[in-house]
């Protein structure tokens, strides 16, 4: 009891130096989302939920070299096309597809956000994220 009481302070402790110390890229390049988003306001375009991710997904990869999107068909467009140009535009490295295991991807994402980096997973559809909660949860 008294270890594994201890062995959570430990941990609590280097979870959260870990990530204090990371600078978040809305800070950092803050000014470029909102130059981004009053250009979007000043031309009155509504947009569908598909191209709106589409665009936050690009924001996300332009302000953020430590981001990464990956998931079942995302360097194609996705099974619902908002990943479309992404690949093109950012590079495999950045944009790349992963096989079809939704604990998989939910596993790489923990350990790139580990790493500090900003996981963007796509799991297609809800349904499919049931087996890999455990790994969110616990």
């Amino acid at each position: 009891m008294v270890m594994s009481t201890s062995l959570r302070r430990c941990g609590r402790r280097l979870v959260f130096s870990v990530f204090n110390n990371r600078e978040f890229s809305t800070t950092c390049q803050g000014s470029k989302v909102i130059q981004h988003h009053e250009q979007l306001q000043e031309t009155g375009k509504s947009l569908n939920l598909c191209s709106a991710i589409n665009q936050a997904l690009h924001i996300a990869l332009e302000t953020d070299p430590r981001s990464y999107v990956f998931g079942e068909d995302v360097s194609f467009g996705g099974v619902f096309r908002c990943t479309k140009g992404l690949a093109e535009k950012f590079g495999k490295k950045r944009v790349f597809n992963t096989p079809l295991c939704e604990q998989g991807i939910v596993g790489f994402g923990i350990g790139l956000a580990a790493m500090d980096n900003r996981a963007i997973a796509e799991i297609q559809f809800a349904d499919y994220i049931f087996p890999a909660f455990d790994q969110i949860v616990k």
